[in-house]
């Protein structure tokens, strides 16, 4: 029979938070990639505005379609650094969060460290009792 880990509580405890840390993180890092794809989307529209523009020019423009294309254009690019400060924002939000994962983790694995030592330590006493009645029975079976 194994002895109970008193602490198992607190085990489970860890184990949650570490699960809740690592959904955490997936789900920013998720977010991440969806961004990345979005700024790289954008940065393509961008491109594809300014050569649109530029073969425009070519051809001649009014100056209302000149206008068009400079607000696009702003537009455009205004919309490109905004991606990119949260892209930023994200990132930074993925290092705490690696950060968090790695001491739930550490914490964790002190415990479970912890109930490896009590394990045997108990388990050594089980020994050391089974030995002494072992040598308790061999010393009355030599004494008859």
């Amino acid at each position: 029979m194994m002895k109970p880990f008193k602490l198992q509580a607190v085990l489970d405890y860890r184990q949650t938070l570490s699960n809740i840390a690592q959904q955490e993180l997936y789900r920013t890092r998720e977010e991440e990639k969806e961004l990345i794809a979005k700024l790289g989307k954008e940065r393509r529209e961008l491109d594809n505005l300014y050569a649109d523009f530029a073969e425009r020019q070519q051809s001649g423009l009014t100056a209302n379609e000149l206008v068009l294309y400079e607000k696009s254009c702003v537009h455009k690019a205004e919309s490109l650094e905004l991606l990119e400060k949260k892209l930023g924002t994200i990132r930074r939000k993925v290092t705490a969060q690696r950060q968090t994962l790695c001491e739930a983790d550490r914490d964790k694995k002190l415990l479970e460290r912890f109930k490896e030592k009590q394990m045997d330590a108990y388990n050594l006493m089980l020994h050391r009792r089974e030995v002494s009645k072992q040598d308790e029975i061999s010393i009355q079976k030599h004494g008859r």
